[in-house]
């Protein structure tokens, strides 16, 4: 299937491309939880923190050669931002599930004056998260990245392109 990866410039065009690739890719077969959902939510923030500690906050490239091949050439990206992107692209693909409205974020409330304490900002995430704010998530990593100076939506682009060339349910996982 053709996605439009490339008009995917905010968290309303990126619900209708993250949603139709996973529907395609077969992550909606029959019904998911709402509480898997969020645990792969969480699982996103954690993958990130792990980038950070490792002191990757840049985009890298998994260049094995089986990954490689497998995904017809394209290499995986990995780093700190596409594990955010990654977790926005989680976000839409459950909200375009649900058919949220999502004109309508809820209040923001965090210490925007510690961005620099990537940590902290984590662990605000996992809160929002924890508390169903998923469009507060969605507001925070942009916010985030436009403090960093990092394009997030090409980053999140990169990775659409890379999940696009990926197998069914990425070779049998459950989750």
């Amino acid at each position: 299937m053709a996605y439009k990866i490339d008009e995917v410039v905010d968290f309303d065009s990126l619900t209708c491309v993250a949603h139709a690739m996973a529907v395609d890719k077969g992550w909606w077969e029959g019904e998911r939880s709402a509480v898997e959902c969020w645990v792969n939510f969480h699982a996103e923030l954690s993958e990130a923190l792990e980038e950070y500690r490792c002191g990757r906050m840049a985009t890298w490239y998994a260049a094995d050669a089986a990954s490689v091949l497998r995904s017809g050439g394209v290499p995986k990206p990995e780093g700190f931002w596409v594990e955010i992107g990654d977790l926005l692209i989680r976000i839409a693909d459950y909200v375009g599930s649900r058919r949220f409205n999502v004109a309508s974020p809820c209040k923001l409330d965090v210490f925007y004056e510690q961005w620099e304490a990537i940590p902290m900002v984590v662990a605000s995430l996992h809160f929002e998260l924890a508390m169903n704010y998923f469009l507060n998530v969605v507001d925070m990593c942009c916010m985030f990245a436009e403090f960093h100076k990092v394009d997030l939506w090409s980053i999140i682009r990169e990775k659409l392109r890379y999940n696009a060339t990926r197998p069914h349910r990425h070779g049998g996982k459950r989750a």
